[in-house]
């Protein structure tokens, strides 16, 4: 079972980016709130009218903790990543929007009992360690996307240029090709990386919405593991122009066969996510978020059922320079 000593569980990272709650608030809205339950889409719109361009700052922590039992022995791995991007927001000619992203931060903490490892972007450039130096494909990347005014992605640049620059950071090392493959990839991915972006750009439906309104979103954004996970949102309440977006959501699969970091394996898996997101209602962009997963089941491999207990907590926050 040489995967549980895998570096990071990104595919976990990737999924609960996702925010979720299970509670309600019935809190009455302001008169001044009114204008934001008009019967119209949420859409992306500049913080003021005449104004074609906004920048944002944005920071993800993510922090995981993992627990396999194997012949008795519990075994934990603990990570922390944090990355920090920045998006410029241009509205161009065609009523659509132009986000330019470029990776500030990108640092990731591991701590498998014996093996603790510290991986960063901003140092891999002088790091003598072949899996640091391929986080060097984030340094200062650069992606843009185009994005409709309901804050759906249409198209990505600039990803492929991030999977060149790892495999070539890794200079053939075995562990860091390793470590690309299994993990590294899923952010270079287009389908990933356009539902992280949807994450905080289109929270809301393509329909009308109220306080109250509730509407299901089918995730899959799981990475490889490939798991679709049901979600109910709750529009609750508005305050001073910022919305507030309850999520619940379920997991429970059995004997699902994944791909969890190079191995085929068999995965059941029970659990819930809760959390909340907060939604600027002039802009339509997600300015906090916390979320929060716990899960329990097991991991079949060559005839072996390994139980596994997965915790995962998110938090998102975005602010405009």
């Amino acid at each position: 079972m040489k995967f549980r000593y895998a570096v990071l569980s990104f595919s976990s990272f990737v999924l609960f980016i996702l925010c979720a709650c299970n509670s309600a608030d019935k809190s009455a809205v302001s008169n001044s709130d009114k204008q934001y339950l008009a019967p119209q889409k949420m859409i992306i719109a500049p913080i003021q009218t005449s104004k074609k361009e906004s920048n944002y700052t944005y920071r993800t922590i993510t922090e995981t903790q993992m627990e396999e039992e194997v012949n008795g022995n519990e075994i934990r791995l603990k990570s922390k990543a944090d990355m920090t991007t920045l998006l410029h927001i241009r509205k161009d000619s065609s009523n659509s929007y132009q986000f330019r992203t470029v990776y500030e931060k990108f640092n990731v903490d591991v701590d498998a009992g014996e093996l603790k490892k510290n991986f960063s972007s901003n140092n891999a450039a002088q790091s003598l360690d072949p899996q640091e130096r391929i986080f060097g494909a984030f340094n200062n990347a650069e992606l843009t996307a185009r994005v409709a005014p309901d804050g759906k992605v249409i198209s990505v640049e600039g990803l492929e240029k991030i999977r060149s620059d790892m495999y070539q950071l890794a200079k053939g090392d075995a562990n860091a090709i390793q470590l690309i493959k299994t993990s590294l990839l899923n952010f270079a991915n287009e389908s990933n990386w356009k539902q992280s972006l949807e994450q905080i750009t289109k929270v809301f439906p393509d329909k009308a919405v109220k306080v109250g309104d509730q509407w299901m979103v089918n995730s899959n954004n799981v990475s490889d593991l490939g798991i679709e996970v049901p979600l109910t949102y709750s529009f609750t309440t508005v305050r001073n122009g910022v919305g507030t977006v309850l999520v619940k959501g379920k997991v429970d699969i059995e004997k699902k066969e994944v791909q969890m970091q190079g191995y085929r394996v068999l995965l059941s898996l029970k659990g819930e996510q809760t959390g909340t997101i907060k939604v600027d209602l002039l802009t339509g962009m997600v300015n906090h978020s916390t979320s929060q997963f716990k899960a329990t089941g097991t991991v079949t491999t060559l005839g072996q059922e390994i139980p596994l207990t997965l915790i995962t907590t998110n938090q998102t926050t975005g602010k405009m320079r």
